[in-house]
């Protein structure tokens, strides 16, 4: 059975392992099974935890068949992304730019900060219709904890648009960038990091596992085949978790990562984009008059362009009515 891997194979500490991969045996790969899927990511990822800790036999067929069978993920599938995505530059060190924003799940809200280059999430429960103190506060313990990013990416909703908000980046001295909360595009990596968490809190409640277990599951499993998983990425060493039992530090080269980041990111715009114009639409000019899409009625209605805001395609825009909105080209 295991013939094709035996110069792989070593003995320590009482466990068979293969290279650094635990070896389990037939009686226990069925429990190993619900454990590499207690977040319910999807197949790929799946694998991915399971080639960075465990081994056996047909591992990838089984988890396959498993995946495919997990009620819980076949009743959140995703649906497909169509609106173009708009490319953010990757840092070149962990924790130097962080998106933030706010979600609502369960009838509760919840504040979320992650990182750029390592994908790193911090997610925290926050009370319902919390005021822009108490995002301050809760901000401010996760930067005491982290470190102050060099710069912070959120929409221009009332929480981070307050002077409140303002003082604090002041004080704290990184650079707010905001983009329009109309268009989530302009922030799209917290959007995307919101739809993951959202689905696998959703799963979470379902199959009666917490929260935080499930994040630990998701910061534990690699990115990709040849990038760590982003625990890994932003402290720069394996963490503990459930499923990992023996723990190993391998050096990686940061260039050779640094190059799969980007290599990924440029797929994943490929992806995204093939529904999407081939160019970018012409910058648009002071006092200029356009037609803006009301999101509630999908009708289109006159607006004059007052100025450009901060950040690429954002515009203050006034409609009929006298008020001033801000608004992304796309």
């Amino acid at each position: 059975m295991f013939w094709g891997v035996r110069d792989q194979l070593s003995f320590d500490g009482g466990l068979i392992l293969k290279g650094q991969q635990i070896v389990i045996p037939q009686t226990l790969q069925e429990d190993i099974l619900k454990q590499l899927h207690t977040a319910h990511l999807v197949q790929k990822k799946t694998k991915l935890l399971a080639k960075d800790t465990v081994y056996w036999v047909n591992i990838n067929r089984d988890i396959e068949q498993f995946t495919k069978s997990c009620s819980i993920c076949q009743q959140h599938q995703p649906s497909q992304m169509q609106e173009p995505l708009m490319q953010h530059d990757i840092p070149t060190k962990p924790w130097d730019i962080v998106g933030t924003d706010l979600f609502d799940l369960h009838g509760s809200q919840w504040l979320i900060i992650a990182d750029y280059y390592s994908k790193y999430p911090v997610v925290k429960h926050i009370s319902s219709r919390s005021p822009s103190g108490v995002i301050v506060n809760i901000t401010r313990q996760i930067f005491a904890e982290f470190g102050i990013p060099s710069k912070v990416v959120s929409d221009n909703v009332q929480h981070f648009s307050s002077h409140l908000y303002r003082e604090f980046a002041k004080e704290w001295g990184f650079q707010h960038e905001t983009t329009s909360p109309q268009r989530p595009q302009g922030n799209g990596f917290i959007e995307r990091q919101i739809r993951t968490v959202k689905a696998i809190l959703k799963k979470a409640k379902q199959s009666g596992t917490t929260p935080e277990i499930v994040l630990l599951h998701w910061r534990c499993t690699p990115i990709s085949s040849v990038i760590p998983s982003p625990a890994q990425l932003l402290m720069g060493r394996r963490i503990q978790s459930p499923l990992i039992t023996k723990i190993r530090n391998d050096h990686q080269d940061q260039d050779q990562i640094y190059s799969a980041i980007q290599q990924r990111q440029q797929n994943q715009k490929r992806y995204f984009d093939r529904n999407a114009l081939k160019e970018e639409l012409p910058p648009l000019y002071r006092g200029q008059r356009v037609k803006v899409q009301n999101p509630m009625s999908g009708s289109w209605d006159p607006a004059t362009l007052v100025s450009q805001a901060d950040g690429h395609r954002s515009y203050l825009l006034e409609n009929v009515n006298g008020y001033v909105l801000r608004l992304t080209l796309s």
